[in-house]
């Protein structure tokens, strides 16, 4: 509600403010509307849950779909709508793994294109993630305010999940998640 009545502001104040000063209240009141919508899809996903009958693929479509929209990127996510699943709790789990990811391609990449791929057989659940943007270099490391990274592993240990994330400079990056299914006691 402050952020929409910020921006009721601006807009009362751009209207009688001089020209000199008016591209400058415009560019305030874009980032109060951009602060405005990541607000709102932030909300959106934490009430976003996987459940018994919304798989994990049903939810992260929706997401990607979202994403692609409010970014402009391309989202590439194939997946068989009666492909098998993993537990709920798992798949809640790998869940916010792709919800962060998202967030640090849109803030972090400048990617045009996400590519995300979910296999489940057998054995293991297998989810990736690869973007065409900046990429980072691997021997820097991560640092310890890289809290979108720092979560994701925290996510990925309470599933017992691998995750690895690689990336190069001006390659883009890519998160791979793999979960076996004997964790978590063989099917959903």
């Amino acid at each position: 509600q402050w952020l929409t009545y910020i921006s009721f502001e601006l807009e009362r104040i751009r209207a009688s403010a001089p020209d000199s000063e008016s591209a400058e209240l415009e560019a305030l009141h874009e980032d109060v509307q951009r602060a405005s919508d990541e607000l709102r899809e932030t909300l959106r996903q934490m009430r976003t849950a996987v459940t018994e009958d919304q798989s994990f693929l049903a939810v992260a479509g929706e997401l990607a779909e979202r994403y692609s929209k409010r970014t402009r990127n391309a989202v590439e996510f194939p997946g068989d709508p009666d492909a098998d699943r993993l537990p709920v709790a798992v798949e809640n789990e790998l869940l916010r793994i792709f919800q962060e990811a998202l967030n640090n391609i849109d803030k972090h990449a400048n990617a045009t294109n996400v590519v995300v791929e979910w296999l489940v057989d057998e054995t293991e659940g297998r989810f990736r993630i690869r973007d065409d943007g900046d990429g980072f270099d691997q021997a820097k490391g991560v640092r310890e305010t890289a809290f979108g990274r720092v979560g994701m592993r925290e996510w990925g240990v309470v599933i017992d999940a691998e995750l690895i994330v690689s990336g190069a400079p001006g390659a883009g990056t890519r998160i791979d998640v793999v979960v076996e299914r004997e964790e978590w006691g063989g099917a959903a």
